[in-house]
């Protein structure tokens, strides 16, 4: 029969002998790693009481459409069987990326930052529990028809592997003498060597002094196998974070919004060639209607609304009309699509925005504000 691929998240077609080059990159990785040893059936049987957990692909294509890059995950497929209310991996909010540049450009002269990534982050986790999954047929040997693998270290797919990757590098980095925030487990502090750092899933992303920093760097690619990429100082300008860009420069750093979730609500509500408003709404717009929209796509305005919700962390001048937007996604009224219209020819012509950090010396803040809010009404 003839062999077909698809991606599985856009499912569009692919390349079946493009995939299955990744996928035997992946299982390669697999055993480099040694995330599974290979054990029989029966044992895993008589020590979870179970069967072993399914496996599946996930087969998808990056880069561009003149150099696409084919990525394939394996993925084990543990099903929620039991309440464990144990399993927590926190992720930091989104202003400690901005606290960090500011530190950055806080004093006589702008500091480098540090951004970094891990490849196949839970593969560095070691499991904390007995856990067997499903040989994959890329990695069937002879004999595999009656074993399959018991895990040593943390996989995609398994309930606990976020928890054991946030606890892994928690433990290295307060090895190399970092404090750990207490409001929040992911934010990082190193008062002698005078480094902030925070870490979201498998990105780090740092601030100090260059020497501050290449120690840093050094000591964390000798225990995960990962990227770092200095900016400041000579080493770079260009970088990016969160799917977000960043410009370093002596006098200022640009942190650059992403822009595609402006693009996609732009092209969902068919305002591409639309002429744009100054503004990204009004008051009292919408207020007189009421009722809720004929054939109204309830789904498509929720969907909207938390994505206008996420492109307001850069985006302050929308966050007034977000928050209007999301006060009707329970039930989608007529003037919530009229504000989600206005905003997007808003954004029509301003899909990029950025947020500068000056460089700053150190001194007081003083800021004035009436009891409401400067609500002159």
């Amino acid at each position: 029969h003839e062999e077909v691929a698809y991606d599985d998240i856009t499912g569009k077609d692919l390349d079946p002998e493009k995939v299955r080059e990744a996928r035997a990159k992946e299982i390669q990785y697999y055993r480099k790693m040694g995330v599974y040893e290979k054990v029989s059936k029966d044992e895993a049987m008589r020590i979870s009481g179970k069967k072993p957990i399914s496996v599946r692909w996930i087969d998808i294509v990056k880069g561009t459409l003149n150099d696409p890059v084919y990525r394939s995950r394996l993925g084990a497929r543990e099903i929620n069987t039991d309440k464990r209310e144990d399993l927590f991996a926190a992720t930091p909010p989104y202003e400690a990326l901005k606290l960090i540049i500011s530190k950055a450009a806080t004093g006589r002269y702008m500091k480098p930052v540090m951004i970094g990534d891990v490849a196949r982050a839970y593969f560095h986790a070691p499991v904390t529990r007995d856990v067997y999954v499903e040989i994959p047929k890329e990695d069937v040997e002879d004999g595999d028809e009656v074993r399959c693998g018991k895990l040593r270290y943390s996989m995609y797919g398994t309930r606990d592997a976020a928890q054991n990757w946030h606890n892994h590098y928690s433990q290295i980095l307060q090895t190399m003498g970092f404090r750990q925030g207490r409001a929040n487990p992911c934010v990082f502090a190193h008062r002698k060597r005078g480094i902030w750092l925070f870490v979201h899933g498998d990105d780090f992303f740092a601030t100090s002094e260059m020497e501050e920093l290449e120690w840093m760097d050094q000591v964390l690619r000798s225990k995960l196998e990962m990227k770092n990429q200095i900016l400041g100082q000579g080493k770079g300008e260009f970088g990016s974070i969160l799917k977000r860009e960043i410009h370093w420069s002596e006098e200022r750093i640009k942190l650059w919004s992403d822009e595609r979730h402006a693009t996609i609500i732009v092209e969902k509500m068919g305002m591409k060639d639309a002429k744009g408003v100054s503004t990204p709404g009004e008051k009292k717009e919408g207020e007189e209607v009421e009722g809720k929209e004929a054939g109204g796509d309830d789904t498509l305005y929720r969907a909207l609304s938390a994505r206008l919700n996420y492109l307001s962390l850069d985006r302050p001048d929308i966050l007034y009309a977000s928050n209007l937007i999301a006060r009707d996604m329970s039930t989608p009224t007529k003037a919530g699509w009229m504000r989600i219209r206005r905003i997007a020819k808003y954004l029509a012509n301003k899909t990029s925005s950025y947020t500068e950090y000056l460089l700053q010396s150190h001194g007081e803040l003083t800021a004035y504000t009436d009891a409401n809010w400067a609500d002159k009404e």
